[in-house]
């Protein structure tokens, strides 16, 4: 009942935060707390497949992106941390005790190459919007003529891009994986996609 509860609370709190939120279809919710993941030796991974963002918690919690020998903080603004998979999360100060339990919460997406579909999907997968080509080396569309608010996020989190239309010259980005959030202006409806920049 707590988990049904909280997975409700997570849901209400992101509806309401839209406009600052990833907001592919959520897979689950849970909590963590700062004695089960102090230090990056007891770090908590992101699993293959699933990207996370942080929605609760305090800027002691830190991340490490597979691809960096370096640390971040986790944003003090919900939503605006993205966990890729393969990242490290964990706590960092010695407040960190049984009588004072520090926690984040956090909110997991699956990518949208990897969704499982159930019986109760009533969009046919051959009727979702694809962003392609992927991977790429300059130019990505949308097999959609409507228009879409477009970012574009790194595997840090940080958005690179951000632009209105259905297509997107990434050619002057790096090449790396990425994150791109796509919102349908006229329907509000928005998927997330991971994109490899060649």
């Amino acid at each position: 009942m707590k988990k049904i509860t909280l997975l409700l609370f997570v849901t209400a709190f992101f509806q309401v935060n839209a406009q600052y939120q990833i907001s592919n279809p959520v897979t689950n919710a849970f909590h963590i707390t700062c004695q089960d993941h102090y230090l990056i030796e007891n770090a908590i991974e992101v699993p293959e497949g699933e990207f996370w963002t942080i929605i609760g918690g305090n800027s002691d919690w830190r991340y490490k992106i597979p691809i960096s020998d370096n640390t971040y903080n986790v944003a003090s603004i919900p939503g605006y941390t993205v966990l890729t998979e393969g990242c490290l999360l964990y706590y960092v100060q010695t407040d960190c005790t049984p009588t004072n339990p520090k926690y984040a919460i956090i909110k997991v997406y699956n990518y949208g190459t990897g969704e499982t579909l159930t019986y109760n999907d009533v969009e046919p997968l051959k009727d979702r919007i694809k962003l392609f080509p992927n991977p790429t080396t300059n130019q990505l569309a949308l097999n959609s003529d409507k228009v879409y608010q477009i970012e574009v996020f790194d595997l840090t989190g940080n958005k690179v891009m951000e632009l209105k239309g259905n297509t997107i010259n990434v050619e002057h980005l790096s090449s790396a994986t990425y994150i791109v959030n796509t919102i349908d202006l006229e329907t509000k409806e928005s998927l997330s996609y991971k994109v490899i920049k060649k």
